[in-house]
């Protein structure tokens, strides 16, 4: 409930008014996330067409050159009208003028504009291959030179190229482009330059009718509430090939038609400046803008020469021009980018942020963070591959609202949720077993008195020698020693499922199979008693002991039917394990010192083990206090399994040992004693007692035991 409330408060938090700037930062970021995966995987992304539109730059070039640089710019119209005619010739379905102009030459020359006003009348006015530009400036627009209009044909050929910014973009930075654009008498509108430009060269007709969509060569175009169209820029570097004006009137003074016919045909082209300070502007892709004038297409009469660029430099806005030519391309190839609501994207932030609550409740902080850092990884691919096909998803407000969700939550976990938790930690922690007490915590019950039966695997384990060791040591050293070697041991024990029941003295009594549940309890037992073997021989010289004084525990292990649970007062109490299958693992730890080994397990234990562990069966014992007698066994460690001619012959005296040939049993046993094994041995002289003392007929081949 809780979790489910954070979220989302989180999620509608996303979709306030104040948030709407990163929603904008949200699309700003997918162009540059979608850039640098382009960088990487320059086959990723799917929107690999040609580029429809060519520029012709007024570029710093065009002001170096003869023709140009002495010349004010509203004196470039015969140059103008040189490349225009050239251009058209060459196959371009319309030009575009990203550029006013509002005086004229002629005003003080007489007919200086001729070459110009008569390109405009046959390639515009008649052929509809010229747009001209204008710009909306305040109340009045900025329109092109009288003489300019009348030969163009007015408003016919004139549109506007005013870059309105959304209502919503109160950051200046233009991420759609106006389709339409009322005018004073409110019941006409004019298409902008991109519409223009687009519908020509599809050559359709433009139909508006208002709340009616605009549809291009059966493409509908997705339209914002502002009648604007969201922009997908194209970050490639030079995807729009530009070409710089003086140049391309090099090349129609020169005359070379076939490069006109190649580098122009069914283009639209589009006239502007690309300079280092005018008319620059701030757009969605500024994150992911590339470098300006860096290179050029295939050059026709001037040598491209990249230090006469200014504009080299990566920078956060472009030359506007390139704006248009964004737009026209998305109008003719059907992939401009459609956005949500605000509601929407608060609705898809919802999912993740109750994720990332759910998992703050029930995940470790380690995995929490993982998992929530994965899941955001698995969003951020989601979106950018929409994105690659043109719908614009949230890519930061579900990860802001996850942001929100994992601090509040983590904040009421950390304040109310597991303060009990915290509770029992700290007060049961050093005294119960861990999983006691996160059972605890999880349920919220202290422990209270009371056990039940089940069969579980014990091991009790005992220094051997303790005493000698002891009296040796300063009371310091004995506490440094004791706390490292049960540091150890205790660390194997949980290492495979176990819990260390208590310590006494130098004795560890591990319990495996509670309290959490383990089918393999016995194997668990016995595996951690090798690993303990192995681990004191590793050990031996860490513990700086005195000359002469070697550590080796000897662990006894059983499993059968036990009492485990709360036992105590109700003042004092202590999960621990009682009963005869307790007392017979404490018995057959002290049955090892008869035998010399370090491991000895009984045959409930062993039954339970299979063939997943090697062992040599020692011998049937009754220990002291028992009536029921005990088959003993010896978990064997890698280096005796590899001793197969000990165990071999061991097996074969230990069967004529129970056949009563103790003549052959004293034989073998003796040749292995001699050879150091110490159970071998023990063997030889009982069967040499019993050569000299033969047992009785219905002898039952048990060791009873007199002592612990």
């Amino acid at each position: 409930m809780i979790a489910g409330a954070i979220a989302i408060v989180a999620s509608l938090i996303m979709a306030m008014p104040i948030t709407q700037r990163i929603e904008k930062t949200s699309l700003d970021s997918l162009f540059w996330l979608r850039h640098q995966l382009q960088q990487t995987f320059p086959n990723w992304h799917t929107g690999k067409q040609p580029s429809d539109v060519v520029i012709l730059a007024i570029d710093e070039e065009t002001y170096q050159q003869p023709d140009f640089n002495e010349t004010p710019r509203a004196m470039w119209t015969p140059q103008y009208a040189k490349v225009l005619n050239a251009v058209i010739n060459g196959g371009a379905k319309v030009v575009g003028f990203d550029i006013v102009l509002p005086s004229s030459a002629d005003t003080i020359i007489k007919g200086y504009d001729k070459p110009f006003l008569k390109t405009l009348f046959k390639q515009g006015r008649k052929a509809g291959k010229i747009v001209l530009g204008k710009v909306q400036h305040f109340s009045k627009p900025v329109k092109p030179y009288p003489g300019h209009s009348f030969a163009i044909g007015h408003d016919k050929n004139m549109r506007l190229l005013n870059l309105g910014v959304s209502t919503n973009d109160d950051d200046g930075i233009i991420r759609d482009l106006p389709l339409w654009f009322p005018q004073k008498s409110k019941e006409r509108v004019d298409p902008s330059m991109a519409v223009e430009l687009a519908a020509r060269a599809l050559n359709e007709k433009i139909q508006y009718a208002k709340d009616t969509p605009l549809i291009l060569n059966n493409y509908e175009v997705p339209m914002t509430s502002n009648d604007t169209m969201l922009i997908n820029f194209n970050t490639q570097a030079n995807y729009i090939p530009s070409y710089s004006l003086a140049d391309i009137h090099a090349c129609a003074q020169k005359g070379d038609s076939g490069y006109f016919s190649r580098h122009f045909k069914d283009k639209v082209v589009l006239l502007g400046a690309v300079l280092g300070l005018e008319d620059r502007k701030k757009a969605a892709s500024h994150f992911a803008n590339t470098r300006e004038g860096l290179t050029a297409p295939e050059r026709c009469v001037i040598p491209y020469d990249a230090k006469k660029y200014a504009s080299t430099a990566v920078r956060d806005d472009i030359s506007g021009v390139y704006i248009h030519a964004n737009a026209v391309n998305n109008l003719l190839h059907g992939n401009a980018l459609t956005e949500l609501s605000t509601i929407s994207y608060a609705l898809f932030s919802l999912p993740l942020a109750l994720t990332v609550a759910l998992l703050t409740f029930f995940f470790t902080p380690v995995r929490l963070g993982i998992t929530v850092l994965a899941s955001i990884l698995l969003w951020a691919l989601i979106v950018i591959s929409y994105f690659n096909s043109g719908l614009v998803l949230p890519l930061l407000d579900p990860i802001i609202a996850a942001a929100i969700t994992l601090s509040a939550t983590l904040g009421f976990r950390f304040i109310v949720a597991d303060k009990d938790k915290r509770f029992y930690k700290r007060t049961f922690g050093l005294y119960l077993d861990p999983a006691i007490v996160n059972q605890m915590a999880k349920t919220g019950e202290t422990p209270k008195l009371g056990g039940e039966e089940r069969e579980i695997t014990v091991w009790f384990s005992d220094i051997a020698g303790y005493t000698s060791i002891s009296e040796r040591l300063e009371p310091h050293e004995l506490v440094e020693f004791l706390n490292k070697y049960f540091d150890a041991m205790t660390s194997i024990v949980k290492e495979h499922g176990g819990f260390v029941d208590k310590y006494v003295g130098d004795a560890i009594i591990a319990v495996f199979g509670a309290p959490q549940s383990d089918p393999e309890h016995a194997l668990h037992a016995v595996q951690s008693a090798l690993a303990c073997d192995k681990r004191l021989k590793e050990l031996e010289n860490s513990f700086g002991l005195p000359n002469g004084l070697t550590v080796t525990a000897r662990i006894g292990i059983n499993t059968g039917k036990m009492l485990v649970g709360n036992i105590g007062s109700s003042k004092r109490l202590n999960y621990t394990v009682m009963g005869d299958a307790v007392n017979l693992a404490a018995r057959i730890e002290g049955v090892n010192k008869m035998y010399g080994t370090t491991i000895m397990a009984s045959d409930t234990t062993i039954a339970q083990c299979g063939d997943r562990i090697q062992v040599r069966e020692l011998d049937i014992v009754r220990v002291k206090g028992k009536a029921t007698p005990t088959t003993v066994y010896e978990p064997l460690q890698p280096e005796m399994i590899a001793n197969t001619e000990l165990l071999d012959n061991f097996a074969v005296a230990l069967s004529a040992y129970r056949d009563a040939d103790f003549k052959t049993a004293y034989k073998i046993f003796s040749k292995l004693g001699e050879n150091g094994d110490l159970a071998s041995k023990k063997f030889s002289l009982r069967a040499k007692h019993y050569i000299e003392n033969p047992p009785p007929v219905d002898w039952d081949k048990i060791n009873t035991l007199d002592s612990k």
